[in-house]
């Protein structure tokens, strides 16, 4: 088989599609009241308890941690270490998610992000 026969045999060959992978948008009512009125606490209680989950969270705290060896520069470190505490305020923020607090209506506070705007 010639060379440009073989091409065109190639190029004529279905070609495997990626999955797509679709998210659903977020709800108008994202609030913190309506999360624990829908009862959606047990059930994100069941996925972060679950086995897949923490080694997950496991894989993605550890990989992010600084370590010796990835110690350059004061930026890069800085870097690293938000990397790293952003991992781990995001899994103790889901973590909080899945129990209700004593005042579901309470009010969270974000001042503390202000300073990034």
């Amino acid at each position: 088989m010639n060379t440009l026969a073989l091409i065109i045999k190639l190029c004529a060959m279905p070609r495997k599609q990626e999955p797509k992978f679709t998210l659903d948008p977020v709800p108008m009512d994202a609030s913190v009241g309506a999360w624990y009125a829908a009862g959606n606490a047990g059930a994100l209680k069941e996925l972060v308890n679950s086995e897949v989950f923490r080694k997950a969270e496991a894989i993605l705290k550890e990989n992010s941690r600084p370590t010796r060896g990835s110690l350059r520069t004061s930026d890069v470190n800085s870097l690293s270490h938000a990397a790293f505490a952003g991992y781990c305020d995001a899994f103790h923020d889901l973590r909080k998610l899945c129990s209700a607090p004593t005042k579901i209506n309470q009010s969270f506070s974000t001042s503390e992000w202000d300073h990034l705007q």
